[in-house]
């Protein structure tokens, strides 16, 4: 696993650019500076709400509040965005307002590696619970929907329950 800081700015992002910059949350703009990785990688919140980890597309750059962190041949990408997910950087944390992770203070960290061929059906899983959880919170988001919708009606009397 490699480690690549990024000294991106917020005022360094323009409207267009070469290469996509993305900060803790989104797509935030453009940069004509270097990417990452030409691969997928991690990024991982350092300063703020340490330890949110998510994986980027490759080419693209972060801002410097973010680190990230590149698979090397013994581990897949995916593999490790779910064991950095679970991962408790809580003894790793220094700063008392804005809490901070350095990865000098946490590259030394022993991990359990299985073979590559279960690495890839752990993230398969994993991914594909993900891919449940993400579809049922829309039948949900759908079944709120109705529900509002059919209480209004029913308490503006708008549909009637019982018959005259």
């Amino acid at each position: 696993m490699g480690a690549s800081p990024s000294n991106l700015s917020a005022e360094q992002i323009t409207q267009q650019g070469k290469i996509k910059v993305y900060d803790v949350n989104n797509f935030i703009g453009y940069t004509n500076t270097t990417f990452i990785s030409d691969k997928p990688y991690i990024s991982i919140v350092k300063d703020g709400s340490v330890g949110r980890v998510r994986i980027l597309p490759p080419k693209t750059n972060i801002l410097s509040t973010m680190g990230a962190l590149i698979a090397n041949h013994k581990t897949t990408t995916e593999f490790l965005f779910y064991l950095l997910s679970n991962f408790d950087f809580k003894n790793f944390t220094s700063g008392s307002i804005i809490p901070h992770i350095y990865f000098k203070d946490y590259k030394e960290k022993t991990i359990f590696l299985p073979p590559l061929n279960e690495q890839i059906a752990i993230a398969n899983i994993l991914s594909d619970l993900d891919s449940e959880i993400i579809s049922l919170k829309n039948k949900k988001r759908q079944f709120d929907n109705i529900k509002k919708a059919l209480n209004h009606d029913l308490m503006s009397a708008k549909i009637r329950v019982l018959k005259k």
